[in-house]
């Protein structure tokens, strides 16, 4: 019936237009994500320190995403008291990784760095089934394997030196 095929067919727009919507929020994502590589790179070679440099990135991007999700969604309201642990673990790990980050960005470049977030899906994937969280599949093993062995072949070869302007 052609009210059903309407029906299915703008269903299938909306659909469309979200998975749209969605890899084009991610695309940006990557651009802002290897942008802030580069940078990062820039000014901790320029003698920032990766402490002082994650502290202000943190402090900036909290102000800011305070300030958008007010606008969004009206003042942002704590966790249930239950929960609350569990998100001071996550910031607690959050700023070990970001200040990881910033200190392998200062002893190699964006480009290094870069590469080693390639990894990061196929490691949470093995991470995930190390926990007992998901279960692990032999696709997920080969992934981690080819990411990683990507990741050292392209570190393998000839390394250039970062232009010091």
């Amino acid at each position: 019936d052609s009210a059903d095929a309407g029906a299915e067919a703008s269903s299938s727009r909306a659909a469309s237009s979200s998975t749209a919507k969605a890899h084009g929020a991610l695309l940006v994502a990557a651009l802002i994500y290897s942008g802030h590589n580069i940078l990062a790179a820039r000014c901790l070679r320029e003698g920032v320190s990766p402490i002082g440099f994650s502290v202000l990135r943190e402090l900036a991007s909290i102000a800011l995403l305070y300030g958008w999700a007010a606008a969004l969604e009206g003042p942002p309201s704590l966790p249930p008291r239950a929960h609350r642990a569990r998100f001071a673990l996550l910031g607690a790990l959050l700023a070990a990784f970001q200040l990881c980050f910033a200190v392998g960005i200062a002893l190699t470049d964006a480009t290094t760095a870069a590469l080693f977030q390639c990894i990061e899906p196929s490691t949470a994937a093995v991470l995930a089934a190390l926990l007992g969280i998901e279960p692990l599949s032999a696709a997920k093993v080969l992934s981690a394997l080819l990411a990683g062995g990507g990741v050292l072949l392209l570190q393998a070869g000839p390394r250039s030196q970062p232009d010091p302007s």
